[in-house]
């Protein structure tokens, strides 16, 4: 591996973040004329990103109401490794209708527990900053509150952990 390269692969790995965050669950469902998406409680989504700004803009408009509760500076092997161990309580769908061998593999119910699995993360990983968009309001700009929500994620993950997120 060169330098150029390992230092590409560096910057890559103090961009990536590893998240949890508590979501508005949504689902699709007939009303008689077309399929409509309905709230259907809370659960969680466990992702992994190298962009925190973008990914907080997609969950918002997926899922309205998405509050971040932990982070860390991560690779995709820690995010599977969370994965792994709640396999057995993932979703059987998310909210886009998408599923990976059946298992919507990053979506998970707000049950027990998850619940005691996400409260047992390391302290440094947690935190709260939370996000919920209003269906119709004409002078809000829900790009501009997530790139908010986002940079105040990472000057806290950034502060804890000594560098740049």
């Amino acid at each position: 591996m060169s330098f150029a390269e390992a230092y590409e692969r560096e910057q890559a790995e103090r961009r990536a973040v590893v998240y949890v965050a508590r979501v508005l669950l949504r689902a699709p469902q007939w009303n008689g004329r077309e399929v409509v998406f309905a709230d259907v409680g809370y659960g969680w989504k466990i992702g992994h990103t190298t962009n925190l700004h973008a990914r907080a803009q997609s969950l918002v408009a997926r899922v309205r109401d998405v509050e971040f509760v932990a982070a860390t500076h991560g690779s995709q092997r820690t995010e599977l490794a969370i994965h792994h161990a709640l396999r057995a309580h993932a979703l059987p769908v998310g909210p886009d209708g998408v599923t990976l061998r059946g298992v919507a593999r990053e979506w998970y119910p707000d049950t027990a527990e998850v619940r005691a699995f996400i409260d047992g993360m390391p302290m440094r990983w947690r935190g709260s900053v939370r996000f919920i968009s209003p269906e119709r309001e004409r002078d809000f700009d829900p790009r501009r509150l997530a790139a908010d929500i986002a940079r105040a994620w990472c000057s806290a993950l950034a502060s804890s952990t000594g560098g740049p997120p």
